[in-house]
């Protein structure tokens, strides 16, 4: 696996153990580099299902899905991974990242996504896009900590 460096400002993303973060910075600041490195590197730990979303769907599937797989060849460890439309699986450990917008043409996808079995991690790109707090909680209050699933 090849180093990458990160801006040591997300540092924190790595040794701390707080619930939430909130990782701001303007354009090229480093802030998605950072957040899937770290992403990925929790994938080589047993046990994770994380929930990456955006507001809609499409939108993942334009930025955050391809991001994801540039980090993995920067890495050089595309080949550890199975990546599929939704979802990239690390064939060692078994975890893997879910990838699914928070709304739908139709409307609301929330009970869907609250539905999700496993989930440690939850994590909102682009959070201002969301417009209400109601359906952050729906999800939030349905995930458990890695500890209180083993």
């Amino acid at each position: 696996m090849r180093k990458l460096n990160l801006n040591k400002k997300y540092q924190a993303l790595f040794n701390s153990k707080s619930r939430y973060f909130v990782i701001t910075g303007g354009r090229g600041s480093g802030k998605s580099f950072a957040t899937n490195t770290f992403l990925v590197l929790l994938t080589y730990e047993k046990g994770h299902r994380i929930l990456f979303t955006r507001y809609t769907m499409t939108s993942a599937g334009m930025s955050i899905i391809p991001e994801f797989i540039e980090k993995l060849e920067l890495m050089g460890i595309l080949n550890q991974f199975t990546v599929t439309k939704t979802e990239i699986i690390n064939n060692l450990t078994g975890s893997s990242i879910y990838f699914s917008g928070i709304r739908t043409s139709s409307g609301d996808q929330t009970a869907k996504l609250k539905s999700i079995q496993g989930v440690s991690s939850f994590i909102l790109d682009e959070a201002e896009e969301l417009t209400d707090e109601e359906s952050f909680d729906k999800i939030d209050f349905s995930i458990k900590s890695k500890e209180c699933q083993e």
